[in-house]
């Protein structure tokens, strides 16, 4: 009889667990839906209001939390399991999602650690691009903040300034790396800023350029002139 009773508790303990992660897992996706829901009608406003531009160029996206990735990539995602997930203007995406442990494949194939970082990079073999970004969880476990915009309008701005490198590689992403290779003043060519501070700092920096950009009219001239 102690036996029936103990395997019944045990029995009853798993299903709970299984229930609690289960649930998680289910926070863990709105989180990412509604984040990346923002980020993409920031895009959208900005592209259509501002560059008075219509359509993405192609790209896959990588979006991490904690726990998993969650990406268009068949490279970096090539089995996990299918996640609702949000389109970008004329882009329609299948998402999936998939846990990692320290590392990421990304969908140029290169392996890099997991760590707290934004960026676009090109796929050459495909003629498109790839964009990489935190969840705002893993921003906040990271310790960024920002009292004057606060944290989720600081990520979406940083998703601004970031994803807008994806859509200038085949233009004027190829005139700044000519550009680049013909001369040299001595100091690393970045858009970052100057200044230190580390991650946060550049974040920051980041940022404030984009926010200046926009306010100051330069992304709709420097649009007119290379698209």
């Amino acid at each position: 009889m102690m036996k029936f009773f103990f395997i019944l508790t045990l029995f009853t303990s798993s299903i709970a667990v299984c229930g609690q992660s289960n649930n998680n897992d289910k926070k863990r996706d709105l989180a990412f839906y509604n984040a990346v829901s923002k980020w993409f009608s920031a895009w959208k406003l900005v592209s259509k209001d501002i560059y008075k531009i219509d359509k993405v160029r192609p790209v896959e996206f990588v979006f991490f939390d904690d726990k998993f990735v969650y990406s268009t990539s068949s490279i970096t995602i090539k089995n996990g399991s299918p996640v609702i997930g949000n389109n970008l203007m004329n882009l329609k995406f299948q998402w999936k999602k998939e846990l990692y442990n320290d590392s990421l494949t990304l969908p140029d194939k290169s392996v890099v650690p997991v760590n707290l970082m934004s960026f676009a990079a090109e796929i050459p073999t495909e003629g498109k691009s790839f964009f990489v970004m935190p969840l705002p969880s893993f921003w906040q476990q990271a310790g960024v903040s920002s009292k004057e915009l606060g944290l989720e309008n600081l990520i979406t701005g940083v998703f601004i300034h970031e994803f807008s490198h994806s859509q200038q590689m085949q233009n004027f992403g190829k005139k700044m790396t000519a550009f680049e290779k013909q001369n040299n003043y001595g100091v690393e060519f970045s858009d970052d800023g100057a200044g230190g501070g580390g991650v946060r700092g550049t974040v920051q920096r980041g940022v404030a350029a984009a926010v200046e950009c926009v306010r100051s009219g330069m992304w709709m001239k420097f649009w007119e002139d290379v698209v």
